[in-house]
């Protein structure tokens, strides 16, 4: 992949599959990866997620479907690290997908809910002060993924 490409809908993808089909003619080696629609996909970009189908429109659409877009944002981080072969630790990614939402996107939401998405299951979550730990800038807490079958019936 040289190029991710994010549109998230239907005037989105057909303003970047004619920035794909752009930069395809003067470099038609160009890989790119897309958030997007079958547009781009027409235009050669392996399609990660069809974003279109998924786009909304107004505030309580967007609301109601938050928690699939911040799925999402966990997906694409793993995407990227998986294609760059960079690691970061499972305890930091909770703490960056949050900073992206909140101080790129402006999005108001709290650690919790990024710490179960980015472990996937039943986790064990200490957010005292004196467990809080600064990790490359970013604030962890501690966590424990836990065992379902642990819980009662």
């Amino acid at each position: 992949m040289d190029l991710l490409v994010i549109a998230g809908e239907h005037s989105g993808d057909e303003h970047a599959a004619r920035m794909v089909r752009a930069l395809r003619a003067r470099q038609p080696e160009l890989k790119v990866c897309a958030l997007g629609g079958p547009l781009l996909a027409a235009e050669g970009a392996q399609l990660l997620h069809d974003l279109t189908a998924s786009s909304v429109v107004g505030l309580v659409e967007v609301l109601k479907n938050a928690p699939f877009f911040r799925r999402l944002i966990v997906a694409t981080l793993r995407c990227l690290m998986e294609f760059y072969r960079v690691d970061f630790p499972k305890r930091v990614q909770p703490s960056l997908v949050l900073s992206g939402e909140t101080e790129e996107l402006g999005i108001a939401a709290g650690l919790q809910d990024r710490v179960i998405q980015v472990y996937e299951g039943l986790v064990y979550m200490d957010f005292a002060r004196q467990t809080m730990e600064e990790i490359d800038g970013l604030r962890c807490g501690v966590y424990e993924p836990l065992d379902p079958a642990l819980l009662p019936p």
